[in-house]
């Protein structure tokens, strides 16, 4: 099932400190690698480098830039998942490259992706990571071994390790004005440091009223918070004719899921006019969503600390959330006239 309403934005959002960093770690051996000047990985200038050698590639990605996206669903798991760069931020942080004694580092990418997918026809992850400086980018596509471990839930920061892997690829240009060298490599193991969410994940229904309503895939076995933030930007005036002031406000409101349970008690996710009232005009609202396994709500958060969230849980403060334990975010936007 194709879900084009969940793409997750996360370059709409400041980074928090919080955010997740996923490391990947791939180890094999190298195919044929032909240096151009050098000397690198130590060997001299204008060589053929016998395949063979180990190696270890590690990327490390912030999922709090680019652009996520949860593009397949089945049997009521994430298929496939995604993140790429977007014009203002690219996801790559690093990428090193180890061939031997020798490592490369390739610098910050400004493009770069990871694909993961994991349906029963379709298991494989993608990366790609293009440097910011010259010809320098690295990339590979895995595959599980026959028989193999792959995770059954497609959330591309999940954490996990399989090997020995079947058929992968990945390739390398390493380039920096001085010495340069290109190749391939073959992929034999996977380790991936990221997210340990025991594959759940946030979705929402829609009611034929056009209410939302939050639901996890599956019961959480601590409990959590879901956590919104809510950006409204406001043009209108007041009964007494005098413009809306602040015009653009921002909040961030809760719901408790309780152990066992899938959703909140009361699930509604909606926008409240109330602090609006005798007023006219027209506002757009963009919100981010995760579910956070295990979190304790922060002190700022309580029953009306912003009127704009009526009666629910809400706060004015950022409660900078690490996003170790949550979800892949939900964006949603709209517009609406009060």
């Amino acid at each position: 099932m194709k879900l084009a309403a969940l793409i997750l934005t996360a370059a709409m959002f400041s980074a928090t400190a919080g955010a997740a960093t996923i490391t990947v770690t791939i180890t094999g051996t190298t195919g044929e690698i032909r240096v151009g000047e050098g000397p690198i990985f130590e060997h001299r200038s204008y060589t053929l480098i016998p395949p063979g050698d180990p190696f270890s590639l590690t990327y490390t990605f912030d999922e709090e830039k680019g652009k996520q996206t949860i593009s397949e669903l089945g049997n009521g798991l994430i298929s496939q998942s995604e993140i790429e760069n977007t014009k203002l931020s690219s996801p790559g942080t690093s990428a090193t490259l180890q061939i031997g004694r020798a490592v490369w580092e390739f610098g910050s990418s400004i493009r770069s992706q990871v694909v993961m997918k994991t349906s029963a026809t379709s298991k494989s992850e993608q990366f790609v990571y293009v440097a910011q400086a010259g010809g320098n980018r690295v990339s590979a596509q895995i595959a599980p071994g026959k028989g193999g471990y792959w995770p059954k839930n497609g959330d591309w920061r999940a954490s996990f390790t399989s090997g020995p892997l079947d058929g992968g690829t990945a390739s390398f240009a390493a380039d920096n004005d001085r010495v340069s060298a290109s190749g391939s490599l073959t992929p034999l193991t996977i380790a991936v440091a990221g997210v340990d969410i025991d594959g759940q994940w946030l979705r929402y229904a829609t009611n034929p009223g056009g209410e939302r309503k939050w639901q996890l895939a599956h019961a959480s076995p601590r409990g959590g918070y879901i956590v919104e933030r809510v950006t409204r930007t406001i043009l209108g005036t007041r009964a007494d004719g005098s413009p809306i002031t602040p015009s653009s406000v921002e909040y961030w409101q809760a719901w408790q899921v309780p152990a066992g349970a899938d959703a909140p008690a009361n699930a509604s996710d909606s926008f409240s006019n109330a602090a609006l009232a005798g007023s006219t005009g027209d506002e757009s609202v963009s919100a981010v969503a995760r579910f956070y396994e295990g979190l304790i709500l922060p002190p700022a958060f309580g029953a009306g600390k912003s009127p704009y969230a009526a009666e629910r849980l809400s706060s004015t403060i950022d409660p900078d959330l690490s996003t170790s334990s949550a979800t892949l975010p939900v964006v949603t936007s709209s517009t609406q006239k009060f």
